[in-house]
């Protein structure tokens, strides 16, 4: 039923997604009750329930997801040729009605934000979504298993700025800076560490 009517909302054409009720970004200290999906740009399947399934577990997450939407003309940032995540956010965030809470656009290309090329994954802090490269978590290149890591903690990660959380320096910690290198992902834990779980109002892990 929400998937159907999120369909609709896009199906009525960029005027009538433009009118869509906007709920106010949650405070920090409590997780989202409900995350949207928003595939571009031939976001795979799989990666989808990847990141699914990862934040249901890594932050208690309930997740939906809206039908896959075509790319906006490519706002390119030559001579890297990557997509510009402000079109994505645009194009997101009228989706964001009750029960959802919050976004992460998924695209299947490169991004880059006009004063970095290194923002990655990229988050709305306290804000209502977060843009994640899948195209930046096959580098290296990696072992299919890495990949499905460094999705799932780039997921976490970009969920995490847009409930408040900074950069951790607990470099463990799935929240520490990135600086737009997969490898960087590599070296966490894939995991919140105490102080970030605390912050998002998740239990502590046991053991």
């Amino acid at each position: 039923m929400l998937r159907r009517r999120f369909t609709a909302a896009l199906l009525g054409g960029a005027g009538a997604a433009l009118a869509a009720p906007v709920v106010r970004a949650q405070t920090a200290g409590a997780p989202p009750a409900t995350v949207l999906l928003v595939p571009f740009g031939g976001a795979p399947d799989a990666a989808l329930r990847e990141v699914e399934a990862g934040l249901r577990a890594g932050m208690g997450a309930d997740v939906v997801r809206c039908d896959p939407i075509a790319l906006p003309d490519p706002t390119w940032r030559l001579p890297h040729a990557r997509y510009d995540p402000e079109r994505l956010f645009e194009r997101a965030r009228p989706l964001v009605r009750p029960p959802v809470t919050r976004f992460l656009a998924l695209l299947g290309g490169d991004t880059a934000t006009a004063t970095s090329r290194c923002d990655w994954p990229l988050g709305d802090v306290d804000r209502l979504g977060g843009v994640l490269s899948l195209a930046r978590c096959q580098t290296d290149p990696p072992s299919e298993e890495r990949v499905r890591f460094r999705v799932v903690t780039g997921a976490l990660h970009a969920l995490g700025h847009t409930l408040g959380l900074p950069h951790c320096a607990d470099t463990a910690c799935l929240m520490t800076a990135a600086h737009g290198l997969a490898r960087a992902i590599d070296r966490t834990s894939g995991r919140f560490c105490a102080v970030c779980r605390s912050r998002l109002g998740l239990p502590p892990r046991a053991g």
